[in-house]
């Protein structure tokens, strides 16, 4: 299902480990788009392309946050990857 939601960046999401959340109030990003979104047992997650980047957000009482970005060419790469994990799990 496609909806228009609003995202919150609360920390720059690379690096191997969570790094600190974001200082000042300024330096929340905050995305204003349309994203696939599904719904499952344990809250919602939502797709969504910004730029040259693929996102992945999280929510489950209309307040979103970024978990996840890369860079659009790997998407293509995630869905077959993804589609070969679902075939494969038990």
């Amino acid at each position: 299902m496609k909806s228009k939601i609003v995202v919150y960046q609360y920390s720059d999401l690379n690096g191997p480990t969570p790094p600190p959340p974001y200082e000042k109030q300024e330096d929340i990003k905050k995305f204003e788009v349309e994203a696939w979104c599904v719904p499952g047992p344990c809250g919602i997650l939502a797709f969504f392309m910004h730029g040259d980047y693929f996102y992945i957000a999280a929510g489950d009482d209309g307040h979103w946050r970024a978990i996840y970005y890369c860079h659009k060419d790997w998407k293509n790469i995630i869905k077959d990857t993804f589609s070969e994990f679902v075939k494969g799990a038990k």
